[in-house]
């Protein structure tokens, strides 16, 4: 692992003599991982590619990218990671398939790029993968990231509880498939501190709306907005993200069933 991160950090760093635009680096990994690479050795490429992305300097301008993800709309047309030659997608929809050769690293990408509902409903399906001894490390990886700075805006918005309610989810989701031990404290001390955030929200509402009538809340994952592309909308584009999961976590099982 720790070969891989110096590898792939030293090809994104600008001042090395062999540098690749590290977005560029980003899709062709996560093209040819997905159509070239054995199922089971595409969860270790996956989560090393993902903790570089995620924590190292050299890959910043695609964390940003990736941050400004709006949706998940795309144009009209089947999802189809097996063809090298289509045109790219947004940068989060060009990863995600391969990501999901790691279901852990998958929720930790859907989690930066905000796309919580996403996140949320991984989640819930990682409660029918065997808690092997790799998948709870990676679990308690996840939740050393959250806490860690790059991690901040995230824990901001837990202040916002119902705002962001698929955010609240997913790390209860979380919380529930953890042993009680060190990550499961670290986690459940930061979601006790939601209390606060509900307290918060609801006076803000009562100075308001002294009258007592509730605020009318967007429970949507994004903002409304008029898509005159020809776009999918997110929801058609989730459910394909969701049933490509199903069917590269069942590849990765049975190449691993195989191997076994």
């Amino acid at each position: 692992q720790n070969r891989g991160r110096i590898i792939l950090r030293y090809l994104c760093n600008p001042s090395s003599q062999v540098c690749i635009d590290a977005r560029k680096l980003y899709i062709t990994l996560a093209r040819a991982t997905y159509n070239k690479t054995s199922p089971e050795h595409c969860p270790q490429i996956v989560r090393i590619s993902n903790w570089v992305l995620l924590t190292a300097p050299e890959t910043k301008d695609v964390r940003e990218e990736l941050m400004a993800t709006v949706n998940l709309s795309q144009p009209a047309g089947p999802l189809d990671p097996e063809n090298l030659d289509a045109p790219e997608r947004s940068l989060l929809l060009e990863l995600l398939p391969t990501w999901f050769y790691n279901p852990v690293s998958a929720v930790a990408l859907c989690l930066w790029a905000q796309q919580y509902d996403l996140a949320a409903s991984l989640t819930e399906r990682l409660a029918s993968f065997e808690p092997t001894v790799d998948m709870l490390e990676q679990l308690d990886q996840l939740v050393h990231l959250l806490e860690s700075p790059v991690f901040s805006r995230l824990r901001l918005q837990l202040l916002e509880p119902q705002r962001h309610p698929s955010l609240l989810k997913c790390l209860l989701g979380l919380a529930m498939l953890l042993p009680q031990a060190g990550a499961f404290e670290i986690l459940r001390e930061r979601l006790q501190m939601v209390q606060s955030g509900l307290l918060l929200e609801a006076q803000v509402r009562r100075e308001k709306e002294p009258d007592g009538k509730e605020l009318s809340r967007s429970m949507s994952w994004f903002p409304s907005h008029q898509d005159t592309s020809g776009a999918k909308p997110p929801e058609v584009v989730s459910a394909q993200l969701i049933r490509l999961f199903e069917t590269v976590t069942a590849k990765v099982n049975e190449a691993m069933n195989l191997r076994d």
